[in-house]
């Protein structure tokens, strides 16, 4: 797929990929239903910088505890809250360090750990800070991970499996080359379901 080409939503064709089944099967043990096909890997985060990130909380984490028990009641509670806000971000960098990444089949999205997650119960959220934009997945309300959203191919190949799979236009919004985009409007509070009933 060459940059900045149109793509044709559309027409859309994926076709299972051996290749990408016999490493399902080989690295987790995964053996796929005789009517699910997987179509597309997309590696979200590098288990190297989750852990620096890991590191980098866990030192804020000590300097809030060191705080709470030096310090007065008002920065005791900022302090207690700050490390409740810290423990859930430590939990989503372990949960990417973990997972990585997808495949995406028919059925389900299997995470580079080797969990099977049904394609009904697949959540997303808009994500962005002051320099990146993430989708957030989710098992229903249970944090899966995070997925950088840049100007590469894979990116582009992994939300065309996903709008393959699903049908839902919403997902399309990531999609760097998508026109729609620009005037996109992303729901940064609410996750929406892939496959709506």
């Amino acid at each position: 797929m060459e940059e900045n080409s149109e793509i044709d939503i559309e027409n859309l064709k994926f076709e299972n990929d051996e290749n990408l089944e016999k490493e399902l099967l080989e690295k987790y043990d995964i053996k796929l239903d005789s009517d699910e096909s997987v179509f597309c890997k997309f590696k979200c985060s590098l288990r190297f910088i989750s852990t620096l990130k890991i590191i980098g909380y866990l030192l804020f984490l000590y300097f809030f505890i060191v705080i709470f028990l030096n310090e007065r009641l008002f920065l005791q509670i900022c302090a207690g809250f700050s490390f409740l806000i810290f423990l859930a971000i430590i939990y989503h960098e372990i949960m990417n360090f973990i997972n990585q990444g997808f495949y995406v089949t028919n059925k389900n999205l299997i995470t580079f750990g080797g969990k099977k997650i049904p394609l009904d119960n697949v959540y997303f959220l808009y994500k962005s800070s002051a320099f990146f934009t993430f989708i957030g997945f989710y098992n229903k309300n249970l944090y899966i991970q995070d997925c950088y959203c840049d100007k590469s191919n894979e990116l582009l190949n992994f939300i065309n499996a996903l709008y393959f799979v699903s049908h839902n236009e919403y997902i399309l919004q990531f999609a760097w080359d998508n026109k729609s985009q620009q005037k996109a409007k992303f729901d940064k509070i609410n996750k929406i379901k892939l496959i709506k009933n």
